[in-house]
């Protein structure tokens, strides 16, 4: 953003109004319009700048620049660019899951299934850190190089959220292992397993991980809104609330209702459906085999029901073998 604004500012010593106008001149171009809500946060982060510097009498840069609102862009039947904000329902996520699975590169697999769990940011799903009992992003990967954290704008040092029995789980089925990932290689992946397992006609990228995961986490009832909003990265509850907590949607169903297969010790809620997708993808007939009594007899299996009967005092034992 203040790469614009240099651009913007060219030859001139100092910022001046007619480089401000240039800059949002620029941004409010109906035929690549920004969201109003994106474009009035680069004008913070440009009042910011420019107090820093110690500059007075900001607003009279802004004097004659005017941000419209949504409703009225839509009346103007003027299209912005913006990132999506939708969600998948957990049918496509089931799908999603199972295409995942059949990913070879494991650092681009790993990536997926963090943003999945956690809802982060494509760019810091890669520089995840596991510890005994957090999962640790205080990094973001971007143009071949790590840099510090920067979330919505707003500088956050580390976003955490909690290491359980249950992410074990998750991260011994998915081989879950935070690795630096290529970009365009994660990219062309992503946009394959879309397109073989959701259809030709679904456009996503791999921001809807984001907002898929952050919208379901809110409407998980054993998770509290304001460990979502540590999740996420969020210095607020009310971006969470605008875009996460009051999205519609399509499927209202219970999450006993919607787990591809039921496991009564799985947490009702976003993760311990993500769980119950991996483990009707691991064994399809797991269902009929416990019905029989006969579970399966791999090592895998027995591993999971291991980690997921244990108490919580032996979970540090087990440690070393997921991390």
């Amino acid at each position: 953003m203040l790469k614009k604004l240099v651009y913007h500012i060219g030859d001139n010593d100092n910022i001046r109004e007619s480089s401000i106008h240039s800059m949002f001149k620029n941004l409010l171009n109906p035929d690549k319009h920004l969201s109003p809500t994106t474009i009035r946060m680069h004008k913070r982060v440009v009042i910011a700048f420019c107090k820093w510097l110690g500059l007075k009498n900001i607003e009279f840069y802004f004097s004659n620049i005017y941000i419209p609102t949504n409703a009225q862009l839509r009346e103007k039947g003027i299209c912005f660019k913006s990132k999506n904000r939708e969600h998948l329902e957990r049918e496509q996520v089931f799908k999603l899951v199972q295409g995942f699975l059949t990913i070879e590169d494991s650092r681009v697999k790993s990536s997926l299934f963090i943003q999945l769990w956690t809802g982060c940011m494509l760019q810091e799903a890669c520089c995840a850190e596991f510890t005994e009992s957090s999962i640790i992003i205080q990094y973001t990967y971007k143009n071949g190089q790590r840099l510090p954290l920067k979330t919505s704008s707003i500088g956050t040092n580390i976003i955490t959220s909690s290491r359980d029995k249950f992410f074990d789980v998750y991260a011994l089925l998915t081989e879950c292992r935070p690795e630096v990932v290529n970009t365009k290689i994660a990219n062309a992946i992503f946009q394959n397993i879309v397109k073989n397992y959701l259809g030709n006609k679904t456009k996503i990228d791999r921001y809807f991980l984001r907002h898929t995961a952050l919208t379901w986490l809110c409407k998980s009832p054993m998770v509290s809104i304001k460990s979502v909003a540590e999740m996420a990265g969020h210095v607020g509850l009310g971006m969470l609330d605008r875009h996460y907590v009051k999205t519609p949607v399509k499927d209202n169903r219970t999450w006993d209702k919607v787990m591809p297969i039921y496991i009564d010790c799985l947490p009702d809620g976003w993760h311990g459906f993500l769980i119950s997708c991996l483990i009707a993808s691991k064994w399809r007939n797991l269902e009929e085999l416990l019905n029989k009594g006969t579970p399966p007899e791999d090592n895998l299996y027995k591993e999971m029901v291991d980690i997921l009967t244990r108490k919580k005092e032996e979970r540090k034992k087990n440690f070393t073998t997921l991390r």
